[in-house]
């Protein structure tokens, strides 16, 4: 086999497909304008991701932290009736979960698509 058929072949083939168009360079700028923000958007939501990761892995801490005082608890006698360790115990998880919870909420609620827009 060799390759002059090819050799021939190929510049008949472009003479009928036709040469490619140049690229509109506003066209260009415009795509590359949404890639960069795309690109962007998707830093941020992976950014974010991470952050909520972060603190869902803190909730599930404090969530066994929280378990575990409670059977502290009532180990100590808190069922069974009026017993102040327990009460300490009870009400010192409560505050811990309670701080726990309420560290890392983002401070603002996240974008929706009708806010970008606007």
């Amino acid at each position: 086999m060799t390759l002059r058929p090819a050799l021939l072949t190929l510049p008949l083939a472009l003479c009928c497909l036709g040469f490619p168009a140049a690229q509109d360079p506003a066209a260009l700028a415009a795509l590359e304008k949404t890639v960069a923000q795309q690109a962007t958007a998707l830093a941020t939501t992976e950014a974010r991701l991470a952050h909520l990761e972060q603190y869902l892995a803190a909730q599930a801490v404090a969530e066994s932290t929280f378990v575990q005082a409670t059977q502290a608890a009532q180990k100590a006698g808190f069922v069974a009736g009026i017993n102040p360790a327990s009460r300490e115990i009870l009400v010192a998880a409560w505050g811990a979960r309670a701080k726990a919870r309420s560290e890392g909420l983002p401070q603002t609620s996240p974008k929706t698509e009708s806010d970008s827009r606007d």
